[in-house]
């Protein structure tokens, strides 16, 4: 993973999922509508307007390298790729009845790392109930939309 250089981090952070926002279900429910053009189109807006970083809290991030990550984002049209990962919590004893507190807690771990007392605004985008004050809910059937 990428260090970031804290005094660096100016601009808005827009913690990102990737299932249910940009990569949506087909008609049987699998996810196989990759970085869905819509979304695309929706999120280059959002980052034309906020000049926002994307950190990404996916569970993409644990397969990906940062490096792949960027690649897939060009291959699919994103104007600019993500800048680091949320670290990942889970663990072996992990419940799938906590995935939204354990999402919560890799965004508020991540922003502590990484801002220490320095005032960035954020937001966190997922299709999770996310136990966040700045945070956006997708619809998973439609993703990230206006």
């Amino acid at each position: 993973m990428i260090k970031i250089k804290r005094n660096l981090i100016q601009n808005p952070i827009l913690f990102l999922d990737h299932d249910g926002c940009m990569i949506l279900r087909d008609s049987d429910g699998d996810l196989n509508d990759f970085f869905n053009k819509n979304c695309v189109k929706i999120l280059n807006s959002i980052i034309e307007k906020t000049n926002c970083d994307i950190v990404v809290s996916s569970d993409w991030r644990l397969h990906y390298s940062l490096k792949q990550m960027n690649n897939l984002y060009k291959k699919f049209g994103v104007i600019k790729g993500p800048i680091d990962y949320t670290p990942n919590l889970w663990t072996s004893t992990s419940s799938i009845d906590d995935i939204e507190l354990i999402r919560s807690k890799e965004i508020e771990l991540w922003l502590i790392r990484n801002l220490e007392n320095n005032y960035v605004k954020w937001c966190a985008v997922d299709d999770m109930e996310l136990l966040l004050t700045n945070f956006v809910l997708c619809n998973q059937d439609d993703g990230l939309t206006n």
